[in-house]
């Protein structure tokens, strides 16, 4: 069946913008495009799907009752009671911000009170984000941009030179020893989160072994503790990871490789 040149030309401009769909003007992807809600990720027995909706997630939960639910902002895997509590909170959060008024200051330039929205935009406009500090109604305190969840998410920045995924799993230690296992939570090429963890200093070097059914194999470690919580969450860094290590775990993260990194 024969196609008029006017049709032809209607489908490949229809083609174009749909190659621009969820880009900013500049070519680069926006954080959210093209679904805001389709965030989070579902492990059923090891095997991880994402990113989804919520809705795509209670339908997986329906058949799979075990199923654990992950997304940005979460610590760690939820039981889907618990993540859907974790989401009302969050959806209430985020109407709660929308309605608080921002400033933003870069060097002296000082802007008006803005929403949420309008500050994002503004600042998408800068050639970068060094020195750059918001103000809120609700914190009414210059701080670091970098700092502040709501822009970070909002501008897609990250300081982070590795991707942070959850992981269910715990750390024996062979070094410091008399230690209990504590639990992991978070890992990423550069590192391991735990969490309801005791008697660590900052700086100290530890060595353990790390078991965890996300991985393939259990993970010999050598590392630096460079963070301690108020909350008990403790940051370790890896020193001297092999090769074989450091692909095992990279072979994990890949499988959050259509999501954004944790900030």
């Amino acid at each position: 069946m024969a196609t008029s040149k006017g049709s032809d030309n209607s489908k490949e401009k229809s083609k174009e913008s749909g190659s621009e769909a969820g880009k900013e003007s500049d070519g680069s992807p926006l954080l959210d495009a093209p679904n805001p809600d389709k965030r989070w990720f579902c492990n059923i027995q090891n095997k991880i799907q994402g990113p989804l909706t919520p809705q795509d997630i209670e339908g997986l939960v329906a058949s799979h009752s075990d199923a654990l639910i992950w997304g940005k902002g979460l610590a760690e895997w939820l039981a889907p009671e618990e993540w859907r509590v974790s989401l009302e909170h969050f959806r209430n959060q985020k109407s709660s911000v929308r309605a608080i008024r921002w400033k933003f200051r870069d060097g002296p330039r000082e802007s008006e009170l803005l929403t949420l929205e309008e500050a994002v935009q503004q600042l998408k406009l800068l050639p970068n984000y060094h020195g750059v500090q918001v103000w809120s109604e609700s914190q009414p305190q210059w701080t670091d941009v970098f700092v502040v969840h709501e822009f970070v998410e909002g501008l897609g920045i990250s300081r982070r030179q590795h991707q942070r995924v959850p992981i269910k799993g715990n750390i024996e230690f062979d070094e410091p020893e008399g230690l209990p296992p504590f639990r992991a939570v978070s890992i990423s090429e550069g590192g391991l989160g735990l969490s309801e963890s005791k008697n660590l200093n900052l700086g100290i070097l530890i060595k353990g072994t790390l078991r965890s059914s996300n991985l393939s194999a259990p993970l010999k470690i050598s590392a630096e503790v460079v963070f301690l919580g108020p909350d008990g969450y403790t940051g370790l860094r890896f020193k001297d990871m092999a090769d074989e290590g450091r692909t095992i775990i990279v072979e994990y993260i890949k499988k959050f490789s259509d999501f954004q990194p944790i900030q």
